[in-house]
């Protein structure tokens, strides 16, 4: 717990509302919070997907010895309510089977005398604390929360929108009767700020959107209407809106590879931090390239081939290929100058991840291959003068979002309830 990260200033924030993401249980993972009240309760909750492996919980003061633990149970959800005796500072103990599982987490504190949530998806009344439904499309709130939610006040949800998918359907079920409820779609700009999109406000029972977007992104759902305390449930999807063959073309083989090694037609899509480590794709130190920001989005109808070469202070080489598992199986490969296959990944899960240090300079060829049902994927890459170990916390996450920005990694997230829908 020497190495726990602090969500002190996150009290009600779950993970996946930060800039680094939702965490991966693939070893024990530690948090901090300070808790100020000497009274009251303390409750930690997480989501997770126990098929992928189950996640527990335990908290701790100063001592070696848990003061709570959560119970170990077949559900896709554990919580620690522990009762308050005095403030400092208190530690989270994220374990489980070790398997990559993908969790959200977070934590407050709950004065005995008021209760001050309508609803298990509180406090979610403004921007800044909306209840995240990434990975959540084409599933029911009730589903995932376990319990309607009550239109009391207002009500924010996070969601995001894939490159590709930009047809948004969000579907709001209510009796009227009870008490007229409103939707409205913004994109959030910048972090606090958020732009209206589009609005349905009805005098009927329910309310929809169906509507296109310009661009993918961070969107959120605003739900409103006369604080009546109606209950409603809520779902939502993004749909493909991308046929047409990529530019990238004919790649079928490393033969006819399409070179993405930097040059005037690849364009620089983000700038790191002089804290990072010195990230490049043979140009300037601290660049990134992807499809996306370069010649758009890559289009899996059968096998695609890239070749990048990578320059001898900079062996380590990261690779990932974001796309939705559930419009067809993907994987990800790199072969070396003389075509040995080097590394591989091959998860059934969205989006590929590969690190990994390299021995020689040279050109290396990057094979994508999958289902072939045309998926619309983007692949990113980079070269490292620095090995890229395991970071505590939320170890790869904390550095692919500062490589790759909040609305990439957000495009990685596990989508397993919309395969299951499926």
């Amino acid at each position: 717990w020497d190495q726990a990260y602090d969500l002190s200033g996150w009290e009600n924030d779950w993970l996946s509302s930060l800039y680094s993401g939702e965490g991966i249980q693939l070893d024990d993972d530690w948090y901090m919070v300070n808790v100020k009240s000497e009274n009251g309760h303390l409750i930690i909750e997480i989501n997770f997907d126990h098929f992928e492996g189950n996640i527990s919980l335990e908290l701790y003061y100063d001592s070696q010895s848990p003061l709570a633990s959560s119970n170990t149970t077949n559900e896709n959800y554990a919580f620690v309510d522990f009762e308050l005796q005095k403030s400092g500072t208190y530690y989270i103990h994220v374990f489980g089977e070790n398997k990559g599982n993908w969790y959200d987490l977070k934590w407050r504190t709950q004065d005995e005398a008021k209760d001050f949530y309508d609803d298990s998806y509180e406090y979610n009344n403004e921007p800044e604390r909306s209840y995240s439904l990434w990975g959540h499309e084409r599933t029911w709130l009730s589903k995932i929360g376990g319990e309607l939610a009550v239109q009391g006040d207002e009500d924010w949800y996070l969601i995001d929108v894939s490159a590709g998918f930009l047809h948004l359907k969000v579907n709001v079920i209510f009796n009227h009767s009870a008490g007229d409820i409103d939707i409205e779609i913004y994109e959030m700009v910048n972090l606090g700020e958020v732009n209206p999109v589009i609005e349905n406000n009805s005098r009927t029972d329910n309310e929809y959107i169906n509507y296109t977007l310009s661009h993918p992104g961070v969107y959120l759902i605003q739900i409103r209407g006369e604080n009546a305390n109606n209950e409603y449930d809520l779902w939502w999807d993004d749909l493909r809106t991308l046929f047409d063959e990529d530019i990238y073309e004919p790649n079928d083989s490393y033969l006819n590879a399409t070179d993405i090694t930097a040059n005037d037609n690849y364009e620089i899509g983000i700038l790191l931090e002089d804290h990072l480590p010195k990230m490049s794709a043979e140009g300037p130190e601290n660049e990134i390239l992807s499809l996306r920001t370069s010649d758009g989005l890559g289009l899996q109808y059968d096998e695609d081939w890239y070749e990048t070469y990578v320059p001898e202070e900079r062996l380590n080489l990261l690779i990932t290929l974001i796309y939705d598992y559930a419009e067809g199986v993907m994987g990800l490969e790199v072969y070396d100058f003389e075509m040995r296959k080097v590394a591989e990944n091959f998860t059934e899960h969205d989006g590929e991840i590969i690190n990994v240090n390299l021995r020689l300079n040279g050109t290396y060829y990057i094979r994508v291959f999958g289902d072939n049902t045309g998926n619309v994927y983007d692949l990113m890459w980079a070269t490292s003068e620095l090995p890229i170990e395991n970071i505590p916390g939320y170890d790869i996450l904390i550095l692919l979002g500062s490589l790759f920005g909040i609305v990439s990694i957000i495009a990685i997230k596990w989508k397993r309830n919309k395969l299951k829908q499926k």
